[in-house]
């Protein structure tokens, strides 16, 4: 069974990169939990937002990386790591809310920012993340040659599967391939054998002229909601998610929750929207 076959409605949830960034002091496993408590009593949960994902900048910086190496959360951000080296507790923490738990890896050499990257340790890493009982991986492709890309996330694609658990299967390949040579032609075929979801263009800012820029390149994840964050308004907001919602892509929040007012009309009419219509997207 291919990874894209394991998900049938797009996925909705946070992700830390557009408001943390690499912020380490804000990456956090008090925080972390703090926020999906504030989803979870939100009622933003109950509106389809699920998934709790960790971006770059969660784990010990290992540039090289040694081969016997695995993956070793930072137990200054994550105590609970520091005897175990896992993010278990984490993880069942936010399942125990009836959410899900996503991390952020790379395939090249070291993450964009430095981190462990996870060239050559496809099946390691997905069976340390199995065992940590991730529910979502979103792989970027930053410190690696684009000619690997192919073989790279082919290579990641089945060591998940052989993980033993489901795990969502986030690509940033054909954002890569875009900046590397404009308008050639992706595998689509492959990118749906392989991955669950894919990035279509380079990184989403709070511009609104990034947003135009996006929305001219097809659809699946178009990159995360910038909703929420300084320099985009409420009528920006309300556009880009309706757009989001019409290209049925992942709606994965990237502002402040904790900061984040109960009765945002953007949120509450679109995301009740969403849900509503959700077996038609």
């Amino acid at each position: 069974m291919s990874v894209a076959s394991q998900v049938f409605v797009s996925m909705q949830g946070w992700n830390s990169w557009n408001f943390f960034q690499c912020n380490t002091k804000l990456i956090t496993e008090d925080t972390i939990l703090k926020l999906a408590e504030k989803m979870d009593t939100s009622g933003l949960k109950d509106r389809g937002y699920t998934y709790v994902n960790i971006d770059d900048c969660w784990s010990v910086k290992s540039n090289p990386r040694p081969a016997d190496q695995p993956l070793i959360p930072s137990p200054v951000q994550f105590p609970s790591s520091k005897e175990s080296g896992s993010l278990k507790y984490l993880a069942d923490k936010i399942h125990e809310r009836g959410m899900k738990f996503g991390l952020y890896g790379d395939w090249g050499t070291a993450t964009c920012q430095g981190y462990q990257g996870s060239q050559g340790f496809a099946q390691k890493d997905s069976e340390t993340l199995a065992s940590w009982d991730v529910d979502y991986l979103k792989l970027d492709g930053c410190n690696a040659d684009p000619s690997t890309y192919a073989e790279g996330y082919r290579e990641f694609s089945e060591a998940l599967r052989s993980s033993g658990r489901s795990i969502v299967f986030s690509c940033s390949w054909p954002a890569y391939v875009n900046e590397k040579a404009k308008w050639k032609t992706y595998p689509w075929e492959e990118l749906t054998a392989e991955c669950t979801l894919w990035r279509l263009y380079g990184d989403i800012d709070a511009k609104w002229e990034t947003l135009l820029n996006i929305i001219q390149y097809w659809f699946n994840d178009p990159d995360m909601l910038e909703i929420g964050n300084p320099g985009f308004g409420d009528v920006e907001g309300r556009t880009q998610m309706s757009i989001w919602a019409i290209l049925a892509a992942p709606l994965l929040m990237g502002h402040d929750v904790m900061a984040m007012s109960e009765d945002s009309e953007t949120f509450r009419q679109q995301t009740r929207d969403r849900t509503e219509n959700k077996c038609d997207l």
